[in-house]
C-alpha cells in the first residue's frame, strides 16, 4: 500500500506462457513490460563469460572460456564464482594459461576431471584408479565422472571419424561442439583410437550407469569396474551373476 514513487515491481514466472496473445501477456508485451530471459549456451555463453571477465580486467580468450565451461558446466552463478578465483590467482596481472584456468576451475584440490580423462586416454590403469579415487574422495559425484567419460568417448569417436575424412583440427572442434583445447586433448587418447575399443567403452559406460542406478554398488567399486572394462577387460553386464 502506497509504495514509494521509485518502487519497481518485478514478477517472475518460471513456467512457460500458454498463449502470449491473450491477456495479460499481450498487454504487457504492448507496453514493453514483458521480458523473456532465455538460458544461454554454447558460443553465446562463452561470449558472456569473456565479457564478464573483461569487466574484471581479465583477458580470457573465447577458446579458454569454452574449456572452463566444460569443467564447471553452464550454470552462470558457478561461472561467475570462477572469475574471482582467477583474479586472486593472477594478482600479479599475468595472463592465465588454459591449463591454469582448468586447474583452478576443478572442484578438487589435487586432481581435475581432465587428469582422470588424460590417464584413461593413455590406457594407464593404475594412474586412472589413483586419480579417480581422489576425485570421489574430494566430493565429485560418480554420475559426473561417468558423464564426463561418456562425453570424452563420444568426442574421441567423432575425432576418429573426422580424421579419416581429413578434417582439420579447428574445423573438427567446431563440428564436435567442443573447445579446441578439449579436442586436442581427446586426440591424444591413442588408446581408444579404434572401433573395437570405442565399442567396448560404450558398453563399459552403460554397465557403470546401470550399476549406479540399479545395483546400489559402492561408488568406488563402480569406478574400479568402469576403469577395468574401459582399459582391457571385456565389458559384460554388472547385473549378471
Amino acid at each position: 500500500k502506497d509504495p514509494a514513487s521509485f518502487t519497481v515491481l518485478v514478477i517472475t514466472q518460471n513456467g512457460s506462457v500458454s498463449d502470449a496473445a491473450k491477456e495479460p501477456y499481450n498487454l504487457l508485451i504492448e507496453r514493453k513490460y514483458l521480458f523473456e530471459a532465455k538460458p544461454i549456451t554454447g558460443s553465446e555463453l562463452a561470449d558472456w563469460f569473456v565479457r564478464l571477465a573483461k569487466k574484471k580486467n581479465l583477458d580470457i580468450p573465447e577458446v579458454h572460456a569454452r574449456a572452463v565451461i566444460e569443467v564447471v558446466g553452464e550454470n552462470k552463478s558457478l561461472l561467475e564464482m570462477q572469475i574471482q578465483k582467477f583474479i586472486d590467482y593472477s594478482n600479479s596481472g599475468k595472463k592465465l594459461t588454459v591449463e591454469e584456468l582448468v586447474k583452478l576451475s576443478s572442484p578438487t584440490k589435487e586432481y581435475s576431471i581432465f587428469d582422470f580423462i588424460g590417464s584413461i586416454g593413455k590406457g594407464d590403469k593404475s594412474k586412472s584408479l589413483e586419480v579417480g579415487f581422489n576425485l570421489l574422495d574430494s566430493g565429485v559425484e560418480i554420475v559426473f565422472v561417468i558423464n564426463m567419460v561418456a562425453k570424452f568417448i563420444m568426442t574421441v569417436a567423432q575425432i576418429l571419424d573426422l580424421t579419416r575424412q581429413r578434417i582439420s583440427e579447428n574445423e573438427g572442434a567446431r563440428i564436435a561442439g567442443v573447445s579446441y583445447y578439449y579436442y586436442i586433448n581427446c586426440k591424444k587418447a591413442t588408446f581408444f583410437m579404434s572401433d573395437t575399443r570405442l565399442h567396448n567403452a560404450s558398453r563399459a559406460l552403460l554397465n557403470a550407469d546401470l550399476a549406479v542406478k540399479s545395483s546400489g554398488m559402492d561408488h568406488k567399486t563402480v569406478l574400479q569396474m568402469l576403469i577395468s572394462e574401459l582399459l582391457g577387460e571385456v565389458a559384460t553386464s554388472p547385473l549378471q551373476n
